[in-house]
């Protein structure tokens, strides 16, 4: 649960409010075995989760619809230690392996707000379809609890269209995903430094045409070395879209070209993330155990083809950066509050259009 207030301070939109309260996320599922390999771990696990949206219709009715629903099969086994290499095998609706925002689930995100791009470019919808998941030679350190494999790979096909739909056209969403960690000791100032790149090749149905592009290409850093850490990535999104006739202009079909940068940068106080006090036996969960700061700097061009295009998922017209301070306070891994002030930058001001700042409080819990 995500219980959320926020206040803004120069918003210009009729249909968004300056204040309100609100419920940004409710998720409730179930997961676990469907087979237990005792032997082998060699599991059939299974999860299903349902959410809570807002309806944007003008009513005060609300949807609750399928998130999760799979079957995971781990066909190495999970029984035999650290060192051997992992390889699943995911039938079912889920999350997309593609970058880092979009693979973390709800209750760990670490800001209260989504990286723009991809969630106006649509990748953090999750799809249905088939996907493997795997990783090769990984360094084990048992004194810290540490594990990090030397490659992360993924490979998929999905149906592209969204959640709780059959697929609207000829053609599949194919996704890829690699990543690279150093191969460093545990104490090195390198830990936990990876490097990955992400590809979907996809087609949409416009106008009846099953052939209009939907690519998107990512690539990101991630370097966690407690209590620090930074990441980036970049996004690009090449999607077809419909240009209605005007005039003696005929009606065509051209193509928008999306770029995204998120750099986040943050600083924990307090033991909660480090591997080897996880297992330590706690006898309260009251107060927080960490307090992390965070900065981030979230920059989104709908289309680099046209200086004034008016994005459909958001809204928004043209250009434009977010930046973002906030701090989270947990009380326990996914139970925390966390303020956030966001400034908007826009490179065209309109009249619904206005940079703006805004203050944002949430508590999340989990239970």
């Amino acid at each position: 649960m995500q219980l959320r207030a926020n206040v803004q301070d120069n918003n210009t939109s009729p249909n968004t409010p300056k204040s309100t309260f609100d419920i940004g996320t409710a998720l409730l599922g179930v997961r676990g075995n469907l087979f237990k390999d005792y032997n082998e771990g060699k599991n059939l696990d299974y999860q299903a989760s349902f959410g809570y949206s807002k309806r944007n219709d003008g009513t005060n009715n609300s949807n609750f619809n399928l998130l999760d629903a799979y079957l995971r099969y781990h066909v190495f086994s999970t029984n035999g230690g650290a060192e051997v290499p992992r390889l699943n095998l995911t039938l079912g609706q889920q999350l997309l392996p593609f970058g880092l925002d979009v693979q973390s689930p709800e209750d760990l995100r670490p800001t209260i707000t989504t990286a723009t791009a991809p969630t106006y470019l649509g990748l953090f919808t999750r799809q249905n379809g088939f996907i493997v998941r795997g990783d090769v030679k990984p360094y084990v350190d048992y004194g810290s609890n540490y594990r990090a494999p030397l490659f992360e790979y993924a490979l998929g096909v999905t149906n592209g269209n969204g959640s709780n739909k059959t697929d609207d056209n000829n053609s599949k969403d194919y996704i890829g995903r690699v990543a690279f960690t150093l191969p460093v000791d545990y104490a090195s100032w390198l830990r936990e430094l990876k490097f990955g790149a992400s590809y979907i090749k996809g087609e949409a149905k416009i106008t009846g045409d099953d052939k209009a592009q939907k690519d998107r290409l990512g690539f990101d850093i991630y370097y966690n070395h407690a209590p620090f850490g930074v990441t980036y990535e970049y996004l690009q999104g090449k999607t077809d879209y419909a240009v209605a006739a005007v005039g003696s202009i005929p009606a065509s079909i051209q193509n928008a070209k999306a770029e995204g940068h998120t750099f986040t940068a943050f600083y924990t106080v307090g033991d909660q993330f480090y591997n080897s006090i996880k297992s330590n036996a706690k006898f309260d969960d009251f107060w927080p155990k960490s307090i992390q700061g965070y900065y981030r700097y979230d920059s989104y061009n709908p289309n680099k083809n046209q200086k004034d295009y008016v994005d459909t998922a958001s809204g928004r017209v043209g250009e434009y950066d977010i930046h973002s301070l906030g701090l989270n306070l947990f009380f326990a891994q996914t139970t925390k509050f966390q303020l956030q002030l966001n400034h908007y930058n826009y490179d065209l001001e309109t009249a619904t259009q206005k940079d703006t700042n805004e203050l944002q409080a949430q508590f999340q819990y989990t239970f």
